[in-house]
């Protein structure tokens, strides 16, 4: 996994790179208006036959993802026009010290325990 961060924008989400083109874990806030908060793995080829091959794979891992994490985890095999996307999701609306530790805990989990499994299935 890179090492290098870019700042975060203003908008209502933040990207970090997998190393894999097209997949990115994300923060972002849901809804408009908001409505909650969600860690996430983006799948976002151009290929909705890989973005879901992808996912059903990680989906395999579910109950290690939430036993490790100790969070639900939702899988979503269509999302957009083409994406899928796994995410855990929490009910809060603005950014509090109390959610930036949360998410900060969840993302590394996530990372930790998926960027292995990402790495072998470029």
């Amino acid at each position: 996994m890179p090492g290098h961060y870019l700042k975060p924008p203003t908008y209502s989400y933040y990207q970090i790179p997998t190393g894999i083109g097209g997949v990115h874990f994300e923060w972002a806030f849901h809804g408009r208006p908001r409505s909650s908060f969600g860690v996430e793995l983006h799948f976002e080829k151009g290929s909705a036959e890989f973005n879901k091959s992808r996912l059903a794979k990680v989906e395999k891992m579910k109950s290690k993802i939430e036993h490790e994490t100790g969070e639900k985890v939702i899988f979503q095999q269509e999302w957009g026009k083409s994406w899928s996307r796994l995410y855990i999701e929490k009910n809060e609306v603005r950014m509090t010290n109390e959610l930036k530790d949360w998410a900060v805990k969840v993302i590394k989990n996530l990372i930790d325990i998926l960027q292995p499994e990402l790495d072998s299935i470029k």
